[in-house]
């Protein structure tokens, strides 16, 4: 991917910075994932299965820079990671013009438009994207507040799968798959 230039960000009162995020911000993005996982039931890696090491995440990241299809960014927070946001075009020629979507927003500032403000930077890189024609995510049903989220920059739910994702505790909850088309 071509790294994005910083986008400074007034979001409701608070300075916000998105940038693409570099191999050096690897040991940063892992205290950013471990603290997501301890803190989120709405995540897919729990955190007692994350073990992605410093070096690993470093290649990872390189490994996003590279990759044309990609873009993996961050929302700051005076230099804090607030945000973290991961979009991946489909590897195959029949399916390279879809994108996978995930992200994922520190507990402190759920709710405050940090998430917005990464999603809508997302959507508009996919919509420029000479290749990529829709988004596409899993997300929690009852996650509300991310479905709300999705569903107001157009995202539309395309399938629904009850028990889909098992916790430790043995309970079971609904996915829902939704896509956004980016180009008609």
């Amino acid at each position: 991917m071509a790294r994005l230039s910083p986008i400074a960000l007034n979001v409701r009162g608070v300075g916000v910075v998105i940038r693409s995020v570099e191999p050096g911000d690897a040991a940063a993005q892992l205290r950013f994932a471990r603290e997501l996982f301890a803190t989120s039931a709405y995540t897919l890696t729990t955190l007692g299965e994350f073990t992605m090491t410093e070096d690993e995440e470093r290649a990872f990241i390189a490994g996003a820079l590279d990759d044309p299809g990609t873009v993996f960014m961050d929302a700051l927070v005076s230099g804090e990671i607030v945000a973290s946001l991961h979009l991946a075009a489909g590897k195959r020629k029949k399916i390279g013009h879809q994108a996978l979507l995930g992200m994922g927003v520190a507990a402190g500032w759920r709710g405050r438009g940090i998430g917005r403000a990464i999603l809508e930077t997302a959507v508009g890189w996919a919509r420029a994207h000479p290749v990529l024609e829709m988004v596409t995510l899993g997300v929690y049903e009852e996650n509300e507040p991310a479905v709300r989220l999705y569903g107001s920059l157009g995202f539309v739910v395309y399938g629904r799968l009850p028990g889909a994702l098992r916790h430790e505790d043995g309970t079971t909850h609904t996915n829902l798959d939704m896509y956004l088309r980016v180009k008609p």
